[in-house]
């Protein structure tokens, strides 16, 4: 599973793997420990380690540090997109 997390503050997404949602959403409460900032699941959409490559590869440009990216353009129509695809059913914990 592909998961992006969001922090709005920092106009910044994660793009991660994770084997589940429920892995997805424990991910971001370790995220959420060291933030003193808001961390949103945004979209969780299946995929594998070779989808969060390319996906890190696609967005190289906007790489903050590690496998954090400027939350803009492109990356951020995708993102609001895979969300509008989610429903609060698909990303409660």
């Amino acid at each position: 599973m592909i998961y992006f997390v969001v922090d709005r503050a920092a106009n910044a997404v994660k793009i991660g793997y994770s084997l589940d949602l429920a892995g997805a959403h424990r991910r971001l409460s370790t995220f959420q420990i060291g933030n003193p900032r808001e961390l949103t699941l945004a979209a969780a959409v299946p995929g594998d380690m070779y989808t969060e490559s390319l996906l890190h590869r696609q967005y190289q440009a906007l790489r903050i540090r590690g496998e954090w990216y400027e939350f803009l353009g492109e990356l951020r129509e995708y993102v609001e997109q895979l969300r509008n695809y989610c429903n609060d059913t698909t990303l409660a914990s």
